[in-house]
């Protein structure tokens, strides 16, 4: 196959390469490994490393994972798993095909389009490439799964119809998914058949576009039809790593596969890494993966990601320590704070080490705040001198930041402000997502302690929100700017904002103003793509506009923050915007209308009615449109019932004013089972004059009517002539038959049917009828029914007998009997013709029609081709007889075969003559079957066959006569002739140890396995393996040798 071929290539190529690369140096210098390190795909919680090796030059693929080191951040990765490919295995597909099947594509576009899919189904190898197949029209519907059966994927595209709106984003996600979920083959693609338009989708061409990229699918478009909108279609197979093809003719399609796949094959050659993360932190990550201890060395390479940001998903907490101020002399608390709360609203257990820097300063005590998280908790703390520690045994729920621990210390006199620095140490709670975090800090003493505002000279507050100032602590009384006299204030309005204390000396101080300023309003709304109110089968894009930059969009009650909603049900609909700050502003709330409009039928369903009868249905509500399953367009259709239909179901669907469609409303119709009516006596009644005959009907009715007028089921009838009778059932169906009462004397002499003729046939019978409407018959034979069956030749009559006892006596009519001999094709014999000849058959002479399995009619044909014949022969009286069938053959070109025996060479039996030659040159004198060696050379034999024709052996190759092969030092294969026909010749040298011989097809499957070689020749018999390309893949002792073969 084209396509096998063309990837095939490319690995017998690697394969060779690699095989004469371990020849030509095994014996060179120490190998060296080498490490490319391609890229990193995030495929979130996955992390996925591309990559490739290398040994001394060649790719290597039998890496396991205590080869590889890998490090992301620092942090050792343990648990991944290792791929890479099999170098000796093509690169198989999982396809997905994607067919437009819109309105749009009508016609030839669809036809263009079904036939080249049929043409790259055809180029599926049919065993392990797999497809399926995807009708991309108002709804995707998957008509063939994912599957490596050809004829189902020929039946599925036979079964594309175009009708109805383009969803075509949604059939390529309906594709993308299949692929995702029921591709098994390491090498995935999308075809997607398309004239380019869509208008039914709620998915777009850049989610398509990510969804592609995130799993490493690309998509390549195929135009077709006599318009295309190609501009959305490039743009799709561009950013997918795909190619578009704009209308290609059937010519091109076996060339567009192979570039297909050789844009896909590239990844089949690399080795991935896969791992999990899960810490959505939004960090950049340095990830090194380090290969060690392999083909004589050692190879490292880094890489970078980042990982995304999403603060729902992790709880890292953060802690500080400090900082505090005092004047010389005093003692100053050093606070330990949660800086804000986590996420899960949890303060998970940690383990903190507090120590004093130079110049140190004792911790005398630990204190837990009243209002602290803490205060309660199962908690551990200890003093050491100069250091301190606090173990939270367990998690505790916390509802805001502040204050968790207070360290008490004191410190000496100083003559200038100096800073004595703390150091906290997390024993446990490393940083990760749900880990611990803290801040060193420390205690700046000063001569004389000065008032301040800790939040600093500027804060910003949200609109209409309300945030806390704190004064530095160590003071007697506090006076803020608003007249309150807390260390704290809580402030909504934005100004300056300043206190004034009273410290230990009885001095009033004052601060430097803080000024509290309002972040900007944002100034956000809802728009919609579209009015509001929306057909049924429709959507709205949502998306909020205005001063967005920086900010995170939460619809209605969701956690997970988007841009924009794509609603489809009626609802109401708003955002909560948070931007960088933590700001919240809830938008204008939208209301969004379905219109979708109401269908009721006139019946319940479903409609029972009697066969024949007809039933209305019609649709209550008027619209100005109608779509009826049958094509009609009218508000009512009226259908026939029909008993092959019992369940016959019928749909509408309607549009109204303003241009919205129903859903389809479907109702069953079905039909009554319908009861057989019998009359006995029936059909046709012969009556003597004045006779009267009882009439009867059967069934399973209720109800009874004759045309006499009678309503009983049985009626007494003597005059000629026709009579109905209608019966109903239990269901009011009604059912007619008729009777007609004939005269005998209207009639003449009874006549005998002859259905079959009056002509016996070797062991048959033959069927003889009495007539109809008779009350009893007498056979000659002494049978009294209608029909007797007769295997002997002779003369027969029958005597009838009417109702009311008259008799009439029929004609006699004679049978005879034909006995055909055996039919014998001349010559009889199974012939065997050369090339170009041809053989009359002929049958026997004589007989009325011939009929040859050529469909030939004449007693004598001609054959030129192969094959069975056989002729059925037909007598005058209609008997037949079919001989014995005979056998033609053509002689085919048989290539003589070689075989040697120590010196002797032997040529196939069973032709005219034999001439022997060397290196190409006729031997003289040499005619025999067998030649004896005397010299080395490449040796043939031409014959002549029974047929006249000159055949000439393949070359077989003389190099040594009756001496030992001596064992080379460097292993090499040698095979001949090439290309073989039947046995193939190999010699091997420089392998010492029993070796093994496998041969695989260019599609990787073994066809001989194991095949062990004992010595340093060997013959392979490849007679049954059909004409092509084999890799021939010797193992021994010391590595691997491939071969290429060709079989004729």
């Amino acid at each position: 196959m084209t396509r096998g071929d063309g990837t095939m290539g490319h690995i017998v190529r690697k394969v060779l390469f690699v095989g004469i690369g371990m020849l030509i140096f095994g014996s060179a210098a120490p190998a060296q490994p080498m490490l490319n390190f391609k890229r990193v795909i995030v495929n979130w919680p996955t992390i996925e490393l591309y990559f490739s090796v290398g040994c001394n030059g060649n790719p290597a693929y039998n890496m396991t994972k205590q080869d590889f080191r890998i490090t992301e951040s620092g942090e050792e990765i343990r648990d991944f798993t290792l791929w890479c490919p099999d170098p000796y295995v093509r690169c198989v597909c999982s396809l997905s095909i994607v067919a437009d099947v819109s309105g749009s594509m009508r016609g030839t576009a669809l036809e263009g389009a079904k036939t080249h899919i049929r043409t790259f189904i055809d180029l599926l190898d049919g065993v392990l490439d797999e497809a399926t197949v995807i009708a991309a029209g108002t709804t995707p519907v998957i008509l063939q799964r994912m599957t490596t059966i050809k004829p189902l994927l020929y039946a599925a595209v036979d079964n594309l119809r175009a009708r109805g709106a383009s969803a075509l984003h949604n059939g390529i996600l309906a594709g993308l998914e299949e692929l995702r979920s029921n591709g098994v083959n390491q090498c995935r693609g999308m075809l997607v058949f398309t004239d380019g338009r869509d208008n039914a989708s709620n998915m777009t061409a850049a989610e398509i576009i990510s969804i592609a990229n995130r799993n490493r699918i690309r998509i390549f478009m195929i135009g077709t039809g006599y318009t295309v909108a190609d501009t959305e279609m490039q743009m799709i197979a561009l950013l997918t790593g795909g190619r578009y093809y704009h209308n290609p003719n059937h010519g091109q399609l076996a060339a567009i596969y192979q570039e297909i796949n050789a844009i896909l094959f590239p990844g089949f050659q690399e080795c991935v890494i896969t791992y999990n993360r899960d810490c959505t932190d939004g960090s950049m990550r340095n990830v090194e993966l380090k290969l060690q201890d392999f083909c004589g060395g050692s190879d490292a390479k880094s890489r970078t990601y980042r990982a995304p940001l999403d603060s729902s998903w992790f709880n890292l907490q953060r802690l500080s320590i400090g900082p505090a101020a005092c004047e010389n002399g005093s003692d100053v608390v050093l606070p330990l704070r949660l800086e804000a709360v986590p996420g899960d609203s949890i303060l998970h257990a940690f383990d903190l080490m507090l120590r004093s820097v130079e110049p140190r300063r004792a911790i005398s005590k630990i204190v837990i705040p009243d209002e602290s998280p803490l205060a309660g908790a199962l908690l551990e703390t200890r003093t050491f001198g100069d250091s301190a520690r606090v173990h939270l045994l367990s998690d505790v729920p916390v509802t805001r930041a502040g204050t968790l621990v207070e360290f008490h210390t004191g410190v000496e006199f100083v003559s200038d402000s100096t800073w004595f620095p703390f150091t906290a140490d997390l024993r446990e709670g490393v940083i990760s997502c749900t880990g611990t975090t803290v801040d060193s800090g420390g205690v700046l003493v000063v001569p004389r302690l000065l008032p301040y505002i800790e939040n600093g000279r500027e804060v910003f507050l949200c609109p209409a929100s309300e945030g806390t100032l704190n004064a530095n602590e160590g003071f007697i009384s506090y006076l803020w700017s608003t007249g309150d006299t807390t260390r704290s204030i809580t402030v909504i309005n934005p100004g300056e904002y300043s206190v004034s204390v009273v410290d230990r000396h009885g001095d009033t101080l004052h601060s430097e103003a803080t000024m509290v300023v309002n972040y900007p309003e944002r100034k956000l709304r809802i728009e919609a793509d579209g009015a509001l109110k929306i057909c049924n089968g429709h959507s709205r894009l949502l998306t909020v506009v205005g001063d967005t930059a920086g900010t995170k969009v939460y619809w209605n009650e969701s956690r997970w923050p988007t841009p924009w909603l794509r609603v489809s049900s009626s609802g109401a609909y708003w955002a909560r915007v948070v931007d960088s700050h933590g700001c919240v502003v809830l938008t204008d709330t939208v209301h969004v209308a379905v219109t979708d409009p109401e269908v009721h039928f006139n019946h319940a369903s479903p409609i029972w009615h009697c066969e024949g009868d007809s039933v209305e249905l019609r649709v209550l509500q008027e619209y100005p449109k109608y779509y009826w399953s049958t094509g009609d367009t009218t508000q009512s259709i009226t259908v026939v019932g029909n008993r092959k239909d019992w369940g016959n179901a019928y749909s509408v669907f309607v549009e109204d004013r303003s241009g919205c469609r129903s859903d389809r409303q479907w109702i069953t119709v079905r039909t009554y089972p319908e009861h057989p009516l019998l009359l006995n006596p029936g059909g046709r009644i012969v009556v003597c004059d004045d006779a009267r005959v009882e009439v009867s009907g059967a069934g399973e009715f209720a109800g009874w009517h004759w045309s006499t007028g009678d309503t009983s089921r049985s009626v007494t009838l003597s005059t000629p002539g026709e009579y109905v009778l209608t019966a109903t059932d239990t269901n009011g169906c009604s059912r007619d038959t008729t009777v007609d009462v004939v005269p005998i004397e209207s009639l003449g002499r009874p006549t005998i049917g002859l259905p079959q003729g009056r002509t016996l046939c070797a062991d048959e019978t033959l069927t003889l009828d009495g007539g109809e409407g008779y009350a009893s018959w007498n056979w000659s034979t002494g049978d009294s029914a209608r029909y007797i069956a007769v295997a002997d030749a002779g003369q027969y009559f029958v005597d009838v007998i009417a109702y009311g006892g008259c008799t009439r006596r029929s004609d006699t009519i004679t049978l005879r009997r034909e006995n055909l001999p055996a039919i014998v094709i001349s010559p009889g014999a199974d012939t065997v013709l050369c090339p170009g000849d041809s053989i009359q058959l002929s049958a026997p002479a004589g007989y009325a029609a011939y009929f040859w399995n050529t469909q030939e009619s004449t007693s004598s044909i001609w054959v030129t081709r192969s094959g069975t014949y056989a002729v059925t022969v037909v007598t005058a009286g209609g008997c037949e007889n079919t001989s014995l069938p005979v056998s033609v053959w053509i002689r085919q070109d048989v290539t003589p075969w070689l075989q040697r025996r120590a010196d002797t060479l032997f040529a196939s039996r069973g032709v005219l003559s034999y001439q022997w030659l060397r290196d190409d040159q006729p031997l003289p004198g040499r005619t025999q079957q067998w030649l004896h060696l005397t010299e080395t050379g490449r040796y043939a034999v031409e014959v002549i066959d029974s047929c006249g024709r000159r055949l000439r052996s393949d070359d077989l190759l003389i190099t040594t006569l009756d001496v030992p092969f001596a064992a080379a030092e460097t292993p090499q294969l040698h095979t001949y002739p090439e290309p073989v026909r039947d046995i193939l010749q190999l010699r091997v040298e420089g392998v010492h140890d029993e070796s093994y011989l496998d041969v695989y097809d260019l599609l990787g499957r073994p066809v001989l396995l194991r095949r062990p070689l004992h010595g340093n020749v060997m013959r392979v018999d490849l007679s049954s393996l059909p004409a092509g390309v084999y890799l021939l893949r010797l193992m021994h002792d010391r590595g691997t040798i491939v071969r290429r073969i060709q079989k004729k």
